[in-house]
């Protein structure tokens, strides 16, 4: 974002939100709330003149509790169409951040640290609801009360009016000046405040891993110096806040001061009535001084939302995973899979795949294998749409991927991943999530063909048992009976299994293989292989090494000669039962 757009963000952002209607209606009544209150100090002012003179008090009396009166629903009113419009902003802000975290492409997470992610997601969002909410509606009620004071000034004195105004004018730009010094302290806090969530992001996420190794104390460091730095920005921007107001407080004496040695004067000389210097001087001390103070209050509050506008609209106006492509295309190719020549590297990385070319044909059964890092996994995210290749093609079904829709390709591609992320919810919703339409028929069939059902009946709630946070009160190999009963309803023909059992005790894995082998009959399907043993019966092998494709073959025609493939799967019958088997 260019510098003059940096300034414009905040208003960018409220035309963005739009709701205008609630935005007027609550302008006008911030107005109303602001005429009110002038219009106590004017009855004050007639009612006090009305004494000295003489005269009767009973209107005065009357005025005021009209003004009293009209108040208490203006006040309401103002209130009432402010928080709707705060509410109205709110759940536009999330629900745009939302959609657009969902249509942000793949790469724009492992370029963003998820707790930066968060940060806008909540906090920044909350400061600019906080000026939406308080700060902008009292700039209204700065701008009335200045413009209201000046009109009643000049109805009664001219040259009194012009003796006080300049100061309020000259000392409302020279507040708004000091403020610019809070802008870099309150970008340097963003940043901070983003990097120690972070750090507790860490900790909130890998208790266990924390605890296992007992690295607490070198996560409690690591979260203390980033406390320790936003402290440090935090205090700088305390004390040019703390200047700030100093400098406000002490200016909002100045007018009040000016305009009560002058007003005397003026009424020694019966240039103006008692009732007006008493309530020109009230109006003066308590409510341009403290339109001063606020002043100072609107200025840092509103350099903060502009701050927070920024961040915001940079992630609104990231560029979204594209939606283009073609969608309408026949699955009954031979080939369903190719690549061609393929290298790719994520950001700031050295090559993770280099000239990779295979084919899969349909109905085969491809194993990925090869040390960590080799590039597997990478496999099947291009395979997905998640990146794009550095050099090279892939085809799905004899058409570039580059020229398929996204969301059309994913269709036709069921997955189930290594991590076993299950949804805080009903094992119900975790299943129903990857088939809208899905019916109780097909549910009941997923259940039983994962094997799920045993499980289900003992759980208090049956199908409609809530699952915790990352599903932590149910084992590993229910998480993944879950993942696989979603490959299953989704009932795609292109099956992509991404180590999916490597984490899971030998019993738990020979259910799930058979689960695995049965989801796999008749589809084309990809599998990364961390145990060998569960893919001998692959119809081809693919071999990796350093993100390069250096065999490929059978089990069978792999393990007769001495090759990388042959050396992994004797290391592992090695690691089972600590000798090793010729082939």
């Amino acid at each position: 974002m260019s510098r003059n757009n940096k300034q414009f963000a905040l208003l960018k952002l409220i035309i963005e939100l739009k709701h205008y209607f609630l935005l007027t209606l609550s302008i006008i009544f911030s107005i109303f709330a602001t005429i009110r209150d002038l219009a106590v100090a004017i009855t004050m002012a007639y009612g006090v003149d009305a004494i000295i003179q003489g005269k009767e008090v009973t209107m005065a009396l009357v005025y005021v509790g009209i003004a009293a009166l009209s108040g208490t629903i203006i006040r309401s009113l103002q209130v009432y169409f402010c928080n709707r419009y705060l509410y109205s902003c709110q759940r536009y802000i999330l629900k745009r951040m939302a959609e657009k975290i969902l249509a942000l492409p793949v790469k724009e997470y492992d370029e963003s640290q998820s707790g930066d992610i968060l940060s806008k997601y909540t906090t920044e969002t909350e400061r600019i609801l906080h000026w939406i909410s308080y700060v902008f509606p009292g700039g209204i009620s700065l701008i009335a009360y200045a413009v209201g004071m000046f009109i009643y000034g000049l109805t009664q004195s001219v040259s009194l009016t012009i003796i006080v105004f300049p100061v309020i004018i000259a000392l409302a730009p020279l507040l708004s000046k000091l403020s610019k010094s809070l802008s870099g302290f309150i970008r340097e806090e963003r940043e901070s405040v983003a990097k120690s969530m972070i750090s507790i992001q860490e900790i909130l996420l890998n208790p266990e891993l924390i605890k296992t190794y007992a690295i607490e104390e070198t996560m409690r460091k690591r979260v203390t110096k980033d406390l320790k730095r936003r402290a440090d920005v935090e205090k700088k921007a305390a004390f040019s806040t703390a200047v700030i107001h100093g400098i406000s407080i002490f200016g909002s004496f100045i007018p009040g001061f000016i305009t009560a040695a002058v007003g005397i004067f003026y009424l020694a000389n019966g240039w103006i009535t008692a009732g007006f210097l008493v309530s020109f001087v009230q109006i003066a001390i308590k409510r341009i001084g403290n339109i001063l103070n606020h002043t100072a209050q609107f200025v840092v509050a509103t350099r903060r939302a502009e701050a927070s506008a920024e961040r915001i609209i940079n992630i609104l106006e990231k560029p979204n995973e594209r939606a283009d492509g073609n969608g309408a295309i026949s699955c009954d190719e031979d080939i369903v899979v190719s690549f061609d020549d393929v290298s790719f590297s994520y950001a700031n990385k050295d090559n993770t795949l280099s000239n990779i070319s295979f084919e899969i044909k349909k109905g085969e059964t491809i194993a990925l294998v090869g040390q960590s890092g080799c590039g597997k996994s990478t496999i099947l995210k291009l395979l997905m749409g998640f990146y794009e290749t550095d050099s090279g093609n892939i085809k799905i079904y004899g058409q570039k991927i580059s020229d398929w829709n996204l969301e059309a390709l994913r269709d036709l591609i069921a997955i189930v991943f290594q991590d076993l992320f299950v949804f805080p919810a009903s094992i119900r919703m975790n299943l129903s999530s990857v088939k809208e339409t899905m019916t109780e028929d097909e549910l009941t069939h997923a259940i039983s063909f994962t094997e799920l059902s045993s499980f289900i009946e003992q759980l208090p709630e049956g199908i409609d048992t809530i699952l915790g946070e990352k599903g932590d009160n149910i084992s590993g190999g229910q998480r993944q009976r879950i993942t696989i009963a979603r490959a299953f309803l989704k009932n795609a023909p292109i099956l992509l299994l991404d180590e999916p059992t490597s984490a899971l005790d030998s019993v738990t894995e020979a259910g799930l293989q058979r689960s695995i082998e049965k989801l796999s009959k008749g589809k084309t399907t990809i599998v990364v292989a961390h145990r060998l043993k569960t893919i001998q019966k692959a119809d081809r092998i693919i071999v990796l090494d350093n993100g390069r494709l250096v065999q490929i073959g059978t089990h069978k025609e792999l393990i007769a000669s001495d090759n990388i493939y042959r050396h992994l799967y004797q290391q592992q019958l090695h690691d089972e039962k600590g000798d090793y088997v010729s082939a």
